[in-house]
């Protein structure tokens, strides 16, 4: 009897036993459970942070990017106002140096016209026979008062041949004299004794006034147009 009694109570003592780890066993998986609740918080929360974090920095680096570009923004502008500035500063010295070159060849093209139209002033016709002869005058009073008599209408000179070098002929009028001392040549035109016109179609050297020479001629052509005995000579302004 006593040893059922034994029995039984070690039974009961062994399902005690038994009970007392199972509730230990489920208590330790309650506090483990719970720790890992913990930490998988923690980390989510670490995470969470980091996010907040990197989130934080990227609005940083925004907020720097966007204080640049307003920091640039004016300097920009600057800039911008200054190539401006220069480039209408160029744009108006090229204009001023392009007027100024029209203004120089403007210049240039009108004392070359005023030119062309002193020579043409200073050229006459020497109409002999059938040939038609131009001549460039020299600048003196004499040329003056002749082109101021030609201006009236043409003067026709009846001409002699003297001393196998000229042909001379009397003017309708005196002309200022400007006598020097010069050697003659085929084609000078010469004004003798303020009065005389005269063609050379060879040399000489006297105090004479010169009045021009004719154009495009040589001497032996000269001679031909000339001849040898008097001739009529038509003096006329060039057109």
């Amino acid at each position: 009897m006593k040893r059922i009694i034994y029995v039984l109570f070690l039974v009961m003592v062994l399902m005690f036993v038994t009970a007392c780890g199972s509730g230990d066993k489920e208590e330790s998986s309650e506090v483990q459970s719970q720790t890992d609740e913990i930490v998988s918080e923690k980390q989510t929360n670490s995470r969470t942070d980091e996010v907040v974090d990197v989130n934080s920095k990227i609005d940083t680096l925004a907020d720097i990017k966007v204080n640049q570009e307003i920091d640039t923004e004016p300097e920009m502008n600057v800039n911008q106002d200054i190539n401006a500035t220069i480039d209408t500063e160029t744009n108006q010295d090229t204009n001023a140096e392009t007027e100024e070159e029209l203004k120089q060849e403007n210049m240039q093209t009108q004392l070359q016209e005023n030119k062309e139209q002193e020579k043409n002033e200073m050229v006459i016709n020497i109409q002999i026979g059938e040939h038609l002869l131009t001549a460039t005058l020299t600048q003196n009073s004499s040329t003056e008062a002749l082109l101021e008599m030609l201006s009236k209408g043409s003067v026709t000179i009846d001409m002699n041949d003297y001393a196998g070098m000229e042909k001379v002929g009397a003017l309708p009028e005196s002309l200022p004299r400007n006598d020097e001392q010069i050697n003659t040549d085929a084609g000078d035109l010469i004004l003798y004794q303020g009065n005389s016109f005269v063609i050379y179609y060879d040399t000489n050297s006297w105090s004479l006034t010169r009045l021009g020479k004719i154009n495009d001629v040589t001497k032996q052509e000269l001679k031909e147009i000339l001849g040898d005995g008097s001739i009529t000579a038509v003096l006329s302004l060039s057109e």
